[in-house]
């Protein structure tokens, strides 16, 4: 199934404001399921290739990351997602980890290891040459519209913490970020015009927005603007 995703940056203090006119939209929101605490560590070249092909805007590429939820951070069951994009449109192949991984206090390239031991061969080799370079945790609220078509996103107390700076996995030392709250409003692609109607009627304009990009230039974060501001 391939997805469109469209993607907003606003400060968090502004999030509350975000819900008020989100309810006013004729889409309907409703409440899909309870809210959670979303973690993940993502990987990338030691050149850094994911985060320098999407700063460069190049139409096609693809990122990992070992995806969990909740509030674990010693080990976790979870999933590898391979994310591959084309512009706004992305695909997605999830292989899940059922055994709980060891994380925090792992070494980086015993972590690959291990999680590559507990994967498909394709997954497991698709991880070849990557290690661990960001972990991103934040707190995630799930809308959805009552026809079914549109899933609205909306991420706070995003926290990242750079994994280049350690030979193990760390969590505490944190990488200085503003407070910033994140809208992603999505949809299957062949109801992508539903979405762009969707987000024109919203009080904010979308933008780029990537967490993995965030967390390892926080000098990227652009936040959104008001379409009354024209």
């Amino acid at each position: 199934m391939t997805r469109y995703e469209i993607k907003t940056i606003v400060a968090e203090s502004d999030l509350p404001l975000v819900r008020s006119e989100l309810r006013l939209l004729p889409a309907a929101l409703r409440r899909l399921h309870p809210d959670r605490i979303v973690q993940s560590i993502y990987f990338d070249t030691p050149d850094s290739d994911a985060v320098e092909s999407n700063l460069a805007g190049i139409s096609v590429r693809s990122k990992l990351r070992y995806r969990w939820y909740g509030d674990a951070v010693d080990a976790a069951a979870g999933r590898l997602e391979h994310k591959q994009r084309v512009n706004s449109v992305g695909t997605k192949q999830v292989d899940a980890v059922n055994e709980p991984l060891s994380i925090r206090g792992v070494h980086r390239r015993r972590f690959t290891a291990e999680l590559q031991k507990r994967l498909p061969a394709k997954a497991s080799a698709a991880l070849t040459q990557l290690e661990p370079v960001q972990w991103i945790r934040y707190h995630r609220a799930y809308l959805g519209s009552a026809d079914g078509l549109l899933r609205v996103t909306l991420d706070s107390r995003l926290t990242t913490f750079d994994q280049r700076i350690s030979p193990v996995l760390q969590c505490h030392i944190a990488t200085p970020l503003p407070k910033i709250g994140i809208i992603e409003v999505k949809a299957d692609e062949q109801n992508r015009a539903v979405a762009e109607s969707f987000v024109q009627g919203m009080g904010w304009r979308p933008g780029r927005c990537s967490k993995f990009v965030i967390a390892s230039c926080p000098d990227e974060i652009r936040l959104a603007t008001r379409w009354a501001d024209e």
